[in-house]
C-alpha cells in the first residue's frame, strides 16, 4: 500500500504533567456526561435519510450545492474528495460564488441542501430566493425559524437537525450526513471509521491530543494568553524566524528575529507548522 500520510509531532512534556492530567480526568469524568458525538447512531435514522433522499440518488443529478456557514459544511468539505458529484459550498451571500455556482449548474442536475438549525443564518436565507427563481429543487436541514417556514412554504422535503452545540454536531446528525449521502460518500464507512478513532482517542495512553492540549493548559497556567498558530503556512509571510526549540519546563529560550521581522508582544506562543515537527516558540 502506497504511504502518503504525513505525520506531524507536536511538543512533547514530561511523563509526570502529563500523568497529573491523566489523574485529573480520571477524577473529573464522572461528573461530566460523555461527549455527545461519540455516539454515531442515536442521532441519524439511517432508513428516513435514504427515504427521504432516494429522488436525489440518481445519475441525473450531478451537482449538491450546500447553503450553509461554519459547521453546517465543515464536515462535507473535509469529506469532499470522497464525494462521486460535485460539491458546491455557498458560504456567503458574495455575488462572486454565486454567479460560478449558477454558471455550472442547472435545475435539471442540481439539488440544493439550505442549513440552518434555528433557521436564522442570513447568507442562508437570503440566497435562497435565488435557485428558487430558477427553480431548481430543494432538500432542506433545519428545525425552526425563517429558514422552516421558507421550506415549508415551497414544500420541499426537510429533516430536523438535533438540539445539539457545536461543530461536531455535523458528523453524528443530518447536517453532514444526509449532503454527504447524497453526494455519494460511503457514510457508514465514515461513521465507522468514527467511532473507531473517538475510541481510539478516547484512551489516555499514546494520546497525542491529550499530550497537546496539556502542553496548552500548562502555557496558560504560565500566563501566556495568546498562541499563534499557522496551521496552513510552513514559515509566517515577510518575517524570518531564527529558531530555539522550547520545552514546557526547561529554562527559555530566546527566539531571534531579522531585522525586518514584527516585534511581537509579551506573553506570546508561536505555534508554526511544518512539513515535518511543530515548533513553540517563546518571543524575545
Amino acid at each position: 500500500m502506497k504511504k502518503n500520510l504525513k505525520f506531524e509531532y507536536y511538543p512533547k512534556i514530561s511523563e509526570e504533567i502529563f500523568q497529573q492530567s491523566i489523574n485529573s480526568i480520571e477524577l473529573a469524568k464522572d461528573t461530566w456526561d460523555k461527549p455527545f458525538f461519540f455516539d454515531t447512531k442515536s442521532y441519524l435514522d439511517m432508513d428516513r435519510i435514504q427515504q427521504t433522499s432516494k429522488r436525489y440518488n440518481t445519475d441525473e443529478i450531478e451537482n449538491v450545492i450546500v447553503l450553509g456557514t461554519g459547521g453546517s459544511v465543515q464536515t462535507l468539505l473535509a469529506l469532499n474528495h470522497l464525494a462521486k458529484k460535485k460539491i458546491f459550498p455557498i458560504t456567503s451571500s458574495r455575488s462572486v460564488e454565486l454567479k460560478e455556482c449558477l454558471d455550472q449548474t442547472s435545475p435539471k442536475n442540481s439539488i440544493v441542501i439550505p442549513i440552518s438549525r434555528g433557521g436564522e443564518t442570513l447568507d442562508v436565507n437570503s440566497t435562497i430566493g435565488i435557485f428558487l427563481r430558477e427553480d431548481y429543487k430543494f432538500l432542506g436541514l433545519s428545525s425552526m425559524g425563517t429558514l422552516n417556514e421558507i421550506l415549508r412554504k415551497i414544500g420541499c422535503p426537510i429533516l430536523d437537525i438535533p438540539n445539539l452545540s457545536g461543530r461536531y454536531v455535523a458528523s453524528v446528525s443530518n447536517v453532514g450526513i444526509v449532503p454527504a449521502y447524497i453526494s455519494g460518500i460511503n457514510v457508514s464507512e465514515f461513521l465507522d471509521g468514527l467511532k473507531s478513532g473517538y475510541a481510539l482517542f478516547s484512551n489516555n495512553e499514546n494520546n497525542d491530543a491529550l499530550e497537546f492540549s496539556t502542553y496548552l493548559f500548562n502555557l496558560y497556567k504560565r500566563e501566556y494568553k495568546t498562541l499563534f498558530s499557522m496551521p496552513y503556512s510552513a514559515v509566517p509571510e515577510k518575517t524570518d524566524f531564527y529558531s530555539a526549540f522550547d520545552n514546557v519546563y526547561p529554562t527559555e529560550h530566546k527566539l531571534t528575529f531579522s531585522p525586518e521581522a514584527t516585534v511581537w508582544p509579551t506573553n506570546v506562543r508561536f505555534l508554526l507548522h511544518s512539513s515535518d515537527c511543530h515548533q513553540i516558540f517563546s518571543n524575545p
